[in-house]
């Protein structure tokens, strides 16, 4: 199952365990509504579900119930099956969870709905205009304060009028009914803008471009509130890493010995300012891949160091000569540290959650190695897939594969007899080959949509060393190599 990408959220105050409660890309839409960007650490909280053996939005639900567990719902809403009390909805775009909410909180409908279930999707298309158009105007607001390049407020607005006037001309009763209309003809008559809030609106244009993602959206984040700054000046200039190492570590110490926060912190980034003795500096960005529970290695920070590390010679490289093992920028005199970038996992979850560090699985295992190594870390599974360059494909970290449907079996059954080392493009193979030496193992042709040049007979050369080479054969007697076997 595909994780939803945002995380749209009804509050009506400015609660500080809920803004980073599931993610640190956050933007308030409006006074009573937020958004949440989860597509960085959708690997995060698939993995948290995995060990919980729950879907990863019923764990969002009841992280929300937590922190709304207190709030009173009145007896003449509409309770959708035992919903909690508060609205919530989460989708593969930001557009459509904020008109659902919007329509949810006209209906006075509470629960938190998935746009992929079947009952959400009902409800969507019922959306009418006034909530439709409610939510645009909101949308300039928005597209007041980032400009793009496509804005401009008259143009926006004489494009809106014309947009009602055929809607009333045509009676359109709903904007579920312009799902079939031409995305190049709305952009004619209406506008780019117009036409991409249409885009974002309709389910064809999700179906047919898989749309997962901002696509122009103005995002404006929400800063960190109460974000706390370790300053230290350095006793003596210096230069080299190992220098600087055991004191960024004494600094992180002093970062976490700062915060009085009774929750649980999850760092995703970290901003290192380097100030030097020219008056000039260098910003440096300690990313983790995964988030991070920095206190966990209070005293010998090694995952952040090491990331520190990758970062601070990435950003200085440039500025060092290793031929002569000279730096030719000015020394450090002074740095801050600083959170940027964080999960907020409020104290009332903790008696729902526990010590999610006590039995570690394979896949917090391996998020865990992720955030010490340089580059990220890719996985891969045998695809059901009958051309061999289409034998494996990425798949999420840890990813544990099922088949149902029994052509798939007996494709995953071929890709297995395939080797694991595949070149993308088969080499010219003109050595003798001597049948003794050959395995068969299949028949297959290429794709004919892609340079189609016929059948392929597939063998294993068994060399007399013992290696074993994935060779085959073409309609023109021509051989081929094109991989090995481990």
């Amino acid at each position: 199952m595909i994780l939803p990408n945002f995380v749209c959220i009804e509050s009506k105050e400015q609660k500080i365990d809920l803004i980073h409660c599931l993610t640190s890309d956050v933007m308030q839409w409006s006074d009573q509504i937020w958004l949440f960007d989860i597509r960085r650490f959708l690997v995060y909280w698939q993995t948290r579900a995995d060990e919980f053996e729950i879907d990863a939005t019923l764990l969002w639900k009841q992280i929300l119930e937590k922190i709304f567990d207190n709030n009173p719902v009145d007896h003449d809403v509409k309770i959708v099956s035992l919903a909690p009390p508060f609205r919530a909805t989460c989708g593969m775009d930001p557009w459509k969870a904020i008109l659902l909410i919007k329509y949810m909180m006209k209906r006075n409908i509470y629960g938190f709905q998935n746009l992929e279930s079947g009952f959400a999707r009902s409800l969507y298309q019922e959306i009418p205009w006034d909530v439709w158009w409610e939510g645009v105007e909101e949308l300039k607001i928005h597209y007041q304060i980032a400009m793009p390049k496509t804005y401009r407020e008259n143009n926006f607005l004489a494009q809106c009028k014309r947009l009602k006037q055929t809607i009333l001309r045509l009676n359109i009763r709903l904007p579920w009914e312009m799902d079939n209309l031409n995305y190049n003809g709305m952009q004619r008559r209406y506008g780019a803008l117009i036409a991409q809030i249409w885009k974002w609106t309709t389910d064809s244009y999700y179906q047919q471009e898989s749309h997962t993602g901002l696509a122009g959206f103005p995002w404006i984040a929400k800063e960190i509130q109460e974000n706390i700054i370790i300053s230290r000046s350095l006793e003596y200039p210096l230069y080299a890493w190992e220098h600087a190492e055991p004191l960024l570590n004494e600094d992180l110490d002093r970062l976490i010995d700062t915060s009085h926060s009774y929750q649980r912190e999850e760092v995703s980034k970290i901003r290192w300012s380097l100030f030097l003795e020219d008056l000039s500096s260098i910003e440096i960005s300690i990313v983790f891949r995964n988030p991070h529970h920095l206190k966990s290695e209070k005293g010998n920070h090694k995952t952040t160091l090491i990331q520190a590390y990758y970062s601070f010679m990435e950003n200085t490289r440039t500025l060092r000569s290793e031929e002569k093992e000279q730096y030719l920028f000015s020394p450090i005199s002074a740095w801050e540290i600083r959170i940027e970038e964080k999960l907020v996992l409020p104290q009332a979850t903790m008696d729902l959650f526990g010590d999610w560090r006590l039995e570690n699985s394979i896949q917090t295992e391996l998020m865990e190695l992720e955030n010490k190594l340089p580059v990220p870390l890719q996985q891969f599974d045998y695809c059901e897939d009958w051309h061999p360059e289409g034998t494996f494909t990425a798949v999420p970290l840890g990813h544990d594969t099922q088949v149902s449907v029994e052509s798939d079996r007996s494709l995953k059954a071929i890709s297995l007899n395939r080797p694991l080392l595949i070149l993308r493009e088969p080499v010219s193979f003109s050595k003798n080959i001597k049948k003794k030496n050959l395995l068969f193992l299949e028949n297959t042709a290429d794709q004919w949509w892609h340079q189609y040049s016929g059948e392929r007979t597939y063998y294993k050369l068994i060399h007399q060393k013992g290696n074993e080479f994935w060779i085959f054969r073409d309609l023109l007697n021509h051989w081929y190599f094109h991989g090995v076997f481990g």
